[in-house]
């Protein structure tokens, strides 16, 4: 029997220079966000910064204003989570509790 990758420019049934069609990638992207209490390190928070940025790019998420009756901190970023509607808080590093990203319900009071 062929060594299957010998002389093959697919991996898995699919193109090795495009892991994953373009339908593939928002459905890799549409899971359900977790709560981070507090992130690690300025590193881990860039990281989610990144992260969030192409969650917005690829339309899983959208930035949106604090919502009504909140009481805003300086620095917060509002986002919602378009498959489900549920808005999260990424808190800011000035936080008493630490940066985080929260869900709505239960941000920091």
């Amino acid at each position: 029997m062929a060594d299957p990758h010998q002389n093959s420019d697919t991996f898995l049934g699919r193109k090795t220079y495009e892991p994953f069609p373009k339908e593939d990638k928002k459905g890799l992207m549409d899971f359900a966000w977790e709560r981070i209490s507090n992130f690690g390190s300025l590193r881990e928070r860039d990281c989610f910064l990144a992260w969030i940025r192409d969650q917005i790019a690829n339309g899983v998420a959208e930035a949106i204003e604090a919502p009504a009756g909140r009481s805003v901190d300086a620095g917060e970023r509002w986002f919602r989570h378009i498959p489900t509607g549920l808005l999260w808080c990424l808190e800011p590093v000035e936080n008493p509790y630490g940066p985080g990203f929260w869900p709505a319900h239960d941000a920091a009071a």
